[in-house]
């Protein structure tokens, strides 16, 4: 079993760093990450690469060391951080630039200290924990970590209440971290294996439920930390980033089943190490399967090189599908009339009207208004993410060479310029 367990920890191992090492020479993967690596574009390429990895293997150290420090038999505590190394949310904030792998670091960090009884080490936890309100509306989940634990523990109950209302009031007076709500179905985000982003392993959460069930019968000491797992599937529903601190009682909860199977005495032997095996395949398929995903996950180096181009050209706003906003920002340095963030219904509406219109007299007169000179097109928005025919909408409107010339096409990808400055020749 020992010999398993190392093979296990040496692939997984492997699978975390991979969707890095794959994309090294390759565009940085995903949409949301850019919003967090636009705000440092002024780093080299390499530090968003590293950084999160960085960060995350300190993360699954600091998680281990906390298991131990929570009383954890070694066992669970290992196996544990197994599960939780081949997680799909801890790959994905492992490998991709967002505040979380900060933001996680922290967390465990905080309040692996806190439990220290070293006095100096105690007191230096208090600025971490203060420290998370500077992550916006994901400050909640510090706040709900240290009520769950002083309510299921009932220790320095004064100072914990001390400090949620000092974080709860830190995250109100200051500038909210930017959140994301999560646009796929609410099962089909949550599993990985439904093809969510950074979704659970089904067979995590199979686990978990029967990890669940061996410790109902201590439900009353438990009884917040079952309320705490339960708002946070809430959140999940809302808050895209929010299944990162859910997928740490998931894996939790599965690694207690687990560790019952692996030491529960079994009559045939090589029955028990088949369905350990079976099991740690599955693990290890959601894992892989993530990784695929994200080898092949947009931006292309083709989407890369249109934006370069862009960049040579003069300044103007342009114009694409909101989630392209934060590519285009980074690669081109141009800004767009909407991106993923802006919920502005006025602008939601003005973008649907370019779209879809064929009225020369409107498409232009909202291209003046917002000061649009570039309008940036994939094959995936022509083909169902935005039009459906060869000439709807706005497409139907480049016929007219005076106004829209179009300056690049490869690959599938075209850039138009719109010359406002031709209107009055028409």
């Amino acid at each position: 079993m020992n010999n398993i367990k190392k093979i296990f920890l040496g692939i997984a191992v492997i699978i975390l760093v991979l969707p890095t090492f794959i994309r090294l020479n390759k565009p940085l993967p995903g949409i949301e990450n850019y919003y967090f690596i636009n705000q440092f574009a002024y780093f080299p390429d390499y530090v968003f690469r590293i950084l999160p990895l960085f960060f995350g293997f300190l993360s699954l150290i600091m998680f281990y060391l906390l298991l131990k420090q929570l009383k954890f038999r070694k066992n669970l505590s290992y196996i544990s951080t197994l599960l939780f190394l081949v997680s799909t949310p801890f790959i994905y904030i492992s490998n991709y630039f967002t505040p979380h792998f900060l933001f996680l670091f922290i967390n465990l960090t905080a309040f692996y200290l806190f439990l220290r009884k070293e006095k100096h080490l105690y007191l230096l936890s208090i600025p971490l924990f203060l420290s998370t309100a500077m992550f916006g509306i994901y400050s909640f989940v510090t706040i709900l970590a240290l009520i769950t634990y002083m309510v299921t523990f009932k220790k320095h109950q004064g100072l914990l209440f001390t400090l949620v209302i000092a974080i709860l009031i830190f995250t109100l007076t200051s500038l909210p971290g930017q959140w994301f709500a999560q646009d796929q179905h609410y099962l089909q985000m949550l599993i990985s294996d439904f093809g969510g982003n950074i979704g659970i392993g089904i067979s995590a959460l199979i686990l978990a439920l029967f990890g669940f069930m061996k410790t109902w019968k201590q439900k009353y000491k438990y009884l917040f930390v079952y309320f705490a797992i339960a708002l946070l599937f809430v959140a999940c529903k809302y808050l895209f980033f929010a299944i990162i601190y859910l997928n740490i009682p998931i894996v939790i909860f599965a690694s207690i089943a687990l560790n019952e199977l692996l030491y529960k005495k079994w009559e045939l032997k090589f029955i028990k190490q088949i369905a350990v095996i079976a099991l740690v395949c599955t693990f290890l398929f959601s894992a892989v399967s993530f990784v695929n995903r994200s080898a092949n996950e947009q931006p292309s180096d083709s989407i890369v090189k249109s934006l370069v181009f862009l960049r040579n050209q003069k300044q103007g706003i342009v114009f694409s599908h909101p989630s392209k906003g934060f590519w285009i920002n980074y690669y081109s340095h141009k800004p767009v009339l909407m991106d993923k963030l802006d919920k502005d219904p006025e602008l939601e509406n003005l973008t649907t009207d370019l779209y879809y219109s064929r009225s020369f007299k409107n498409s232009t007169k909202i291209l003046d208004e917002h000061k649009i000179r570039y309008i940036w097109i994939d094959e995936k928005m022509k083909n169902g993410q935005v039009w459906t025919k060869p000439e709807q909408g706005l497409l139907f409107l480049f016929v007219d060479e005076r106004l829209f010339t179009q300056i690049y096409k490869k690959n599938g990808i075209e850039i138009w310029e719109y010359h406002p400055e031709q209107q009055q020749t028409i």
